[in-house]
């Protein structure tokens, strides 16, 4: 009986000691299964990222909204291309929503991955689409153009040709790209080195012209425009301008952006071309043009002037024009007044009525500034703008309806002093009147302006970004009657053809200083980017190419904001950038609320294609 019960206790140990070893491989078995799920599913984000920027822009990967099925139910390998027996991947990809109210830039990644035993596991992945704010200078085609004169290049720089650097030298202080080579690299200073043979990166394509011009309908935003002028000129003109609604003393409050738009498109046709020259304070304003040619002052001779664009502060309470000032001389002589300047066209600086120095006017014989749709604001007319009803609000705050988007169908000169982040847009050339600058410090990201163009945009060639000399009067003498010696342009700006500055290689030479070295204008600073398809030049070099002659010499600096708060639907460059990864209970989880966006928006496109 001993024997018996020995025995019984031998077998009831053997029993629990298989069991509780078959258990643990169970757990064992079930635990490596989980793992290898796991890790399926954390690398299918990453191989369905992969597969997004190997097909950039492909709706068959990843559409305008809505998502995408990447793999249905396939086989998964492992590292050395074997396949994992009894596991399966699906993947899903698509836009999602965006913490600043954009659409398009943040994308969802999901994958499942499963096994034949009914396990599964989901990871979920967020990934932002990188835009061409991204970079301080980008370039499709370098025209053969070289960088130097001692040329400061802030940010990322990338073009999809070789880059070529002269004696002068160049300084890069962030990584460089190229899809080619780089020419005279030992006469560049590279902070942080480049990179030669790196894949190109294609320009935005023309797909969704129509779209904006949608938002821009919606948003209260949508401006007709004429196609009258020459190169700088347009008959429409948009002034960015910062009110102190709340008496504190500044314009940085959030609802305190606005913008003014002026027209002359509602003149007769025989008309427009002398407003659009008087709107720019074009130099093609007068019979032979040029800021070296002293007809911007001489024009009229010994009688009334014909410049509408310039004068000098005559008294405290009045502004005189050219155009009021008999005899070339005396018009030379107040040119050379501390108080003497030159403004774009409708400038309520340019009011020449007695007693009305400064005072804005709704309209002259050249055009008309076009009523705000919604009608004065009450904050602006509270705070006593005689410009109220004029004044076009560019914060959702005083306009909900605003989509971030300012559409002009057609050509429009730009300046001011933005508060707000939009996004300017044309099909045709946008040209840079002024300066543009920021309510707030460019740092803090408060501000962002984008400038889209079909075609080109136009550093201009006018009387108040060009020094000019009064030859032909007495006193000859150079002048420079803007507000600043050298120009300042704050924005991320992607032109489909180039950018450019009008008569790069005309003007007054070394007129003015940049920083150490002489330049035709001064230099040019760009805060934000250049965005474009074929490089033009800003300026020429002299004979020792260590100093500017015409034209403007670069300092070009990155808006670091454009990485995580780019302009309102800044063209994307396609390709995705991982963001953070999450696993997700997989009970009754619902893919589709990831992907769920009001609109559809894609690369900004634009028809017809700008010349090539």
């Amino acid at each position: 009986m001993a024997v018996l019960l020995v025995t019984l206790a031998i077998v009831a140990i053997v029993i629990v000691a298989s069991t509780t070893t078959l258990n643990a491989r169970l757990i064992s078995q079930n635990s490596e299964r989980s793992t290898a799920l796991y890790n399926v599913a954390q690398a299918g984000i990453e191989e369905v990222r992969n597969t997004l920027n190997t097909h950039p822009g492909d709706p068959t990967y990843f559409k305008d909204s809505g998502e995408v099925m990447v793999e249905d139910h396939v086989p998964v390998k492992d590292a050395s291309g074997t396949v994992i027996p009894h596991v399966f991947r699906t993947s899903w990809a698509g836009p999602s929503f965006s913490t600043s109210g954009q659409y398009g830039i943040y994308g969802t990644i999901i994958v499942k991955a499963e096994d034949d035993f009914g396990n599964a596991v989901y990871h979920r992945g967020t990934v932002f689409q990188d835009t061409f704010a991204k970079y301080a200078y980008f370039s499709n085609n370098e025209n053969g153009i070289y960088f130097g004169g001692g040329d400061q290049v802030y940010g990322p720089v990338h073009s999809n040709d070789k880059l070529s650097i002269a004696p002068s030298g160049v300084e890069f202080h962030d990584a460089v790209t190229t899809s080619k080579t780089v020419i005279n690299p030992a006469s560049g200073i590279w902070d942080k080195g480049y990179t030669t043979l790196v894949p190109s990166i294609a320009m935005p394509t023309t797909k969704v012209f129509g779209q904006l011009a949608s938002l821009a309908i919606a948003g209260k935003s949508k401006i007709d425009g004429g196609l009258t002028g020459g190169v700088g000129e347009a008959t429409t003109r948009i002034e960015f301008v910062g009110v102190d609604l709340n008496g504190d003393g500044d314009v940085m409050d959030p609802n305190e952006g606005f913008m003014r738009v002026w027209s002359s498109n509602a003149l007769p046709a025989a008309q427009l071309l002398k407003a659009a020259q008087y709107n720019a304070a074009s130099f093609d304003f007068f019979s032979s043009g040029g800021a070296a040619s002293g007809d911007f002052v001489t024009a009229g001779g010994t009688g009334l002037g014909t410049n509408e664009n310039c004068g000098w502060y005559s008294g405290t309470y009045d502004f005189t024009p050219l155009s009021k000032i008999t005899g070339k001389d005396a018009r030379a002589l107040a040119l050379t007044n501390a108080f003497a300047h030159c403004f774009l066209g409708g400038d309520p600086r340019l009011n020449s009525a007695s007693g009305q120095r400064d005072v804005f006017y709704p309209s002259n014989s050249f055009g008309a500034w076009l009523p705000a749709p919604g009608g004065p604001n009450a904050l602006a007319v509270a705070a006593g703008r005689p410009d109220a009803a004029f004044l076009w609000p560019i914060s959702h705050e005083l306009n909900p309806e605003f989509q971030g988007v300012v559409f002009v169908n057609g050509k429009v000169i730009v300046s001011g002093v933005v508060n707000g982040h939009l996004t300017l847009v044309s099909p045709n050339e946008i040209t840079i009147g002024d300066n543009i600058t920021y309510a707030n410090d460019v740092s803090l990201c408060k501000d962002y302006l984008g400038i889209i163009s079909g075609t080109n945009v136009v550093m201009a060639n006018n009387m108040l970004l060009s020094p000019m000399e009064t030859v032909g009067a007495v006193p000859d003498k150079v002048v420079h009657l803007g507000s600043s010696a050298s120009v300042q342009v704050n924005a991320s700006i992607l032109a489909l053809g180039s950018f450019m500055v009008q008569d790069y290689d005309q003007g007054v030479p070394e007129a003015e200083v940049c920083e150490l070295v002489k330049a035709g204008r001064g230099c040019l600073y760009l805060t934000g980017g250049i965005i474009h398809g074929t490089r033009q030049p800003v300026g020429t070099l002299d004979a020792t190419a260590t100093n500017g002659e015409t034209g403007y010499i670069k300092r070009y600096t990155f808006n670091t904001c454009g990485l995580t708060q780019p302009p309102p639907y800044f063209p994307t460059t396609g390709r995705f950038a991982s963001n953070r990864t999450f696993e997700v209970n997989p009970v009754n989880f619902d893919i589709h609320p990831y992907y769920r966006i009001s609109a559809p928006v894609s690369l900004v496109t634009f028809t017809p294609a700008p010349p090539a």
